[in-house]
């Protein structure tokens, strides 16, 4: 849905009065600024069945808990931003009191550094094939650790059933801010049956089936089934077919509140699910290859559909390697001795 000046309030709660709000602001990319923050709040209102200016203390604790912001600029914003919309609804008289007067830097607290932030293959896997309850939710893992994405992650929303080959292990992709496609090889048919069961799914398990029973509120939705597209949307009239790239960060937003993933939140974001990705592929093309240098990061670079860049090397690097796949030192001692 789009409205004046061209603002996309797909994805947003409530948009009529989230765009009453922003008819204060000139600025184009202002405005923008505020739609890409009430998408993140979309899931939440929508769960909670209530706009974000009734969100209670604790409500709104939680949610910014969840936002892992990364720098203390970042924090500031997103507190800032958030607690402006709630002050119009103040103003507005829609609600009498404002739930969480705080100034900027009580947002400070909420900001994630971690220098731990890569996903092994095992971990990956782990949650993928034995945790998640939704296909749904591990096929955006599977493919970004594999390397689809393209721009605003359209190689994942563009997929098909038509694009996979089972029997040479290969996706056909395409990338619709360029319109370039291509075709990848994958190590083995898990990520293809992966794949195969996500278009399959019928219902969507809300939270991982981790939320409280509650008799007015179903524990899944509907996903629509007449669809050759892997990743898909519930079942809805307000929903296209085809999903876009809010579904991928709406439900990476999820998958982060799942009680097993608490430890590793940090790791579930598409950055570093890539970055996850890459260093496996490095670790295997120099477990086969016994080096790692500029020809084995242009061959990861080819795999990811990305250009080189040479700040790739200050996580793509030996030392990474034997890190996070240890067992590659001892068998290279192994050989030595």
């Amino acid at each position: 849905m789009k409205t004046n000046n061209n603002i996309d309030f797909s994805e947003v709660y409530n948009s009529k009065d989230k765009e009453k709000f922003l008819e204060q602001y000139e600025n184009l990319n202002t405005k923008r600024a505020f739609v890409r923050i009430f998408r993140n709040t979309f899931e939440m209102e929508n769960d909670l069945n209530k706009d974000l200016y009734y969100f209670t203390k604790d409500e709104l604790e939680e949610f910014f808990e969840n936002t892992t912001p990364s720098t203390p600029i970042s924090a500031r914003n997103y507190g800032r931003m958030i607690i402006q919309y709630i002050a119009w609804a103040v103003d507005e008289k829609i609600i009498s009191v404002h739930p969480f007067p705080v100034q900027q830097h009580y947002f400070l607290r909420y900001v994630k550094s971690h220098e731990d932030q890569f996903l092994t293959k095992k971990e990956l896997r782990y949650f993928t094939h034995y945790y998640f309850q939704n296909f749904q939710d591990g096929v955006i893992l599977e493919l970004l650790f594999n390397g689809v994405q393209g721009k605003e992650g359209s190689e994942i929303c563009n997929l098909t059933i038509d694009d996979i080959n089972e029997k040479e292990l290969s996706l056909k992709l395409l990338n619709s801010s360029t319109g370039r496609e291509r075709t990848i090889f994958l190590e083995d048919e898990k990520v293809i049956e992966y794949c195969i069961n996500a278009n399959k799914e019928e219902q969507y398990v809300k939270r991982n089936g981790e939320i409280q029973e509650n008799p007015r509120i179903r524990p899944y939705t509907d996903l629509a089934m007449d669809t050759k597209y892997i990743l898909k949307n519930s079942k809805t009239n307000t929903h296209t077919e085809q999903a876009t790239r809010y579904t991928i960060y709406n439900r990476l937003k999820n998958i982060q509140k799942f009680e097993e993933v608490e430890s590793v939140k940090h790791k579930i974001s598409i950055k570093n699910i890539v970055k996850s990705g890459q260093l496996y592929m490095a670790s295997k093309l120099y477990e086969e290859e016994g080096e790692f240098d500029l020809q084995q990061i242009r061959k990861i670079c080819q795999q990811f559909g990305v250009k080189e860049h040479w700040t790739m090397r200050d996580y793509l690097n030996i030392e990474n390697i034997l890190k996070y796949y240890p067992h590659l030192k001892k068998n290279k001692e192994l050989v030595t001795n």
